[in-house]
C-alpha cells in the first residue's frame, strides 16, 4: 500500500485559483450589481415556473438523483482512471473492494427516493413568497366561495399539513411557486447562508453519531469500508440519509430562501458531498479554491473515515477548529489521560482497539520480517505490528515530537555476541517508519514541519485519551469484582 503525497504541482494550483477567482467575480457581480442579471432571471423563472414538470411536487427529489448521478459517475470514472490521483494507492488494483457497477445499484436508488418520494406525495410543498391559500389549493384544500379556510394551517414549513386526500386528489402531485423571480443577490447571499448553516447544523448532527450509541449504530454503514471512493458518498443507513436531507432543506428554509436558490443549492451541495468522499485530491478541489485553511477537503474527510475521530464538520473547518481546541482545554484541565495507564496495559488496549478497527494499514511483508539484525527469528505473534504501533503511538504522546530514529533506539536491543561482549542494536527504521506512516494515514500522527519527525494529533491525543479512560475503568471494575 502506497499512501499518496497529495501534490499536483503549479499547473494544477493554477487551475484552481483561476475557478477562485471566476467564483468570485460572479458573486461580486451579482451582490453588488444585480441588476446585470435580472432579465436573465426573469426569463429563467418564468420558464420555469410555466413548466409543468417544475410545478412537479416530486421534482426536487428526482433533481436531487439526477444531479447524484450526473455527478458521481464521472468522478468514479475519474478515480479509475486516474490512480495517480488517489490518497491511498493500492497499486495493481483497479478498484477498490465494494465499487459496483451503476446496473447492480437499483437497490440503493430505490432506498434513497423512496421514503423522499412518501414525503413528496403526502406533504404540501411550503416556500417562501408563496401565499397560504395557494399552498393550501396545491394540496386539495377549497377556498372558493365563502367556505375556504386556513384553520389549523401556517405558511411557515415549521408547522407541516398533510394533502388533503380524496378519491379526485389521492396524492400531492403539484407544488405551488412564487410569481416573482429573485434578484442575483438574493440568490448568492441565500446559497452562501444556507451553506454555511448547513455546515453548522451537520457538525452537531455528525458529531452526535459519533458519540450516541443509537445514532452510532445508524453510522456505521458509513464507515463500513475498505478504502474511500465515491460511491461512498450514498452508502448510508436510511435514518441518516434522512438526516442529511432533513438538514439541507432546514437549512434552506429558515433563511426564507426562493424556490430557485433551492434549485441551484441541490447541484452544489451534492458536488461537495460526492467531492469529500471521492478519496481523491484532485486539481479542481474546493479546498483549493477557497483561501488557504478554509475547506477541509477530501484528505481530511478520509482521515475522519480512517479513525473515526475529527473532521466533523462537513465542507469548512471552523468548527473543528473550535472542537480540537476545546478538547484541547478539557483535556489540560483532568481527567483520564494515558499517562495514568501503566504503559503496558495502554497498549494492550490500543493496539487491540486498532486490530478491531480494521483501518491500519498492514505491510505485506509483516509476516516474515526481523524487527532488528540482533533478532535470529521474526516477530511471534500475529499483532506485533498492531502493538509495535500502539506503542509508537503512546511514545510520540508522551514526548510530543519524535523521529524515526528515536524510535530504533527505543526498540532496539542488546545482540548477543558469543563470547565477545554484548552490545545495544538499533531497531529496524524501516519497520518504526512503515507503523508511523500507517498510523498518520490514520490521523494519529503527523508531520512536524518546524522541528521533524512525527506528534499527535488532536483527534489522535482524542482517541488515545479514550483508550487510556476505558482501559482505567476496566480495572476499576476489576478490582471492585475481586473486593
Amino acid at each position: 500500500m502506497v499512501v499518496a503525497a497529495g501534490s499536483h504541482g503549479g499547473n494544477n494550483n493554477t487551475i484552481a485559483l483561476s475557478i477562485r477567482y471566476i467564483l468570485l467575480a460572479l458573486t461580486t457581480s451579482a451582490i453588488l450589481f444585480p441588476q446585470l442579471y435580472q432579465p436573465a432571471l426573469d426569463t429563467l423563472w418564468l420558464n420555469l415556473r410555466t413548466s409543468t414538470v417544475y410545478k412537479w411536487s416530486t421534482f426536487e427529489t428526482l433533481w436531487t438523483v439526477s444531479c447524484y448521478a450526473a455527478i458521481e459517475a464521472p468522478i468514479t470514472a475519474i478515480f479509475v482512471r486516474r490512480p495517480e490521483w488517489r490518497l491511498t494507492q493500492h497499486p495493481g488494483r483497479e478498484k477498490p473492494k465494494g465499487m459496483r457497477r451503476p446496473s447492480r445499484r437499483g437497490v440503493e436508488a430505490l432506498m434513497y427516493v423512496a421514503p423522499l418520494l412518501l414525503l413528496d406525495l403526502t406533504m404540501i410543498k411550503k416556500f417562501a413568497d408563496v401565499p397560504l391559500e395557494e399552498m393550501l389549493r396545491s394540496g386539495n384544500y377549497d377556498f372558493s366561495g365563502s367556505s375556504g379556510n386556513s384553520t389549523g394551517h401556517k405558511a411557515t414549513f415549521l408547522v407541516p399539513s398533510l394533502h388533503n386526500f380524496s378519491l379526485a386528489s389521492p396524492l400531492q402531485l403539484q407544488r405551488a411557486l412564487p410569481t416573482t423571480p429573485p434578484t442575483s443577490r438574493r440568490l448568492a447571499l441565500e446559497l452562501i447562508i444556507s451553506l454555511l448553516i448547513y455546515d453548522t447544523l451537520f457538525f452537531a448532527f455528525h458529531l452526535s453519531m459519533h458519540y450516541t450509541p443509537l445514532l452510532r449504530t445508524w453510522h456505521i454503514p458509513h464507515h463500513s469500508h475498505a478504502e474511500m471512493h465515491p460511491q461512498i458518498t450514498n452508502q448510508l443507513h436510511i435514518f441518516e440519509r434522512l438526516g442529511l436531507v432533513l438538514l439541507a432543506n432546514f437549512s434552506l428554509n429558515i433563511i426564507g430562501s426562493h424556490v430557485l436558490t433551492r434549485t441551484l443549492f441541490v447541484p452544489m451541495f451534492v458536488w461537495l458531498l460526492v467531492e469529500i468522499h471521492s478519496g481523491m485530491e484532485v486539481p479542481w478541489g474546493y479546498e483549493r479554491v477557497l483561501p488557504g485553511g478554509w475547506g477541509g477537503g477530501a484528505r481530511k474527510h478520509a482521515v475522519h473515515h480512517a479513525n473515526g475521530g475529527g473532521g466533523f464538520e462537513p465542507f469548512f473547518n471552523w468548527w473543528d477548529g473550535v472542537w480540537e481546541g476545546w478538547g484541547k482545554v478539557a483535556g489540560e484541565m483532568g481527567g483520564v489521560s494515558v499517562r495514568d495507564v501503566p504503559a503496558d496495559k495502554f497498549i494492550e488496549a490500543y493496539a487491540a482497539f486498532l486490530k478491531r478497527q480494521g483501518k491500519l494499514p498492514i505491510p505485506g511483508w509483516s509476516d516474515t520480517v526481523k524487527l532488528s539484525h540482533a533478532k535470529e527469528l521474526p516477530p511471534q505473534s500475529i499483532d506485533w505490528f498492531y502493538i509495535r504501533s500502539a506503542s509508537i503511538a503512546r511514545h510520540i504522546y508522551m514526548r510530543k515530537t519524535v523521529g524515526v530514529g528515536r524510535m530504533r533506539k527505543v526498540h532496539g536491543g542488546t545482540k548477543n555476541r558469543g563470547s565477545r561482549p554484548s552490545h545495544h542494536v538499533d531497531a529496524s527504521g524501516a519497520v518504526d517508519r512503515k507503523a508511523m506512516q500507517a498510523l498518520e494515514k490514520i490521523g494519529v500522527l503527523e508531520q512536524d514541519e518546524d522541528k521533524g519527525g512525527r506528534r499527535i494529533t488532536q483527534a489522535g491525543q482524542r482517541d488515545l485519551d479514550r483508550i487510556a479512560q476505558t482501559t482505567m475503568e476496566a480495572e476499576d471494575e476489576e478490582e471492585d469484582d475481586d473486593e
